[in-house]
């Protein structure tokens, strides 16, 4: 009471028996945040291992489905071309053909 009649300040007095109490709470509390922080670091990192797999994994599905469309499309366009060789034979021997009977007219 005397401290608060002289006007000094008010707050409560570090007990001499625990001088080192509030920096035990501080250091205490540093470690549970650092524990916290390694956890949440720790978590986070399996989580990004996690998303990054499967990244690595669609851009590989990506891949093989492109390649097989790629396979596909060579193979239509091997198929029409052959069919396209086979038409223009035909259409020259046609036009041959054609030729010779107005020739015979």
């Amino acid at each position: 009471m005397l401290n608060y009649q002289q006007g000094m300040d008010t707050q409560p007095q570090k007990s001499p028996l625990h001088p080192n109490s509030q920096q035990q709470q501080q250091g205490s509390s540093s470690f549970s945040l650092q524990l916290f922080q390694g956890t949440l670091d720790e978590a986070l990192a399996s989580f990004q291992k996690s998303i990054h797999e499967d990244v690595r994994n669609l851009h590989i599905e990506v891949l093989r489905q492109f390649h097989m469309q790629e396979v596909q499309m060579s193979n239509a366009m091997s198929s029409i071309l052959e069919t396209q060789a086979e038409l223009m034979k035909e259409i020259k021997a046609l036009r041959k053909e054609n030729q010779e009977l107005r020739q015979l007219l």
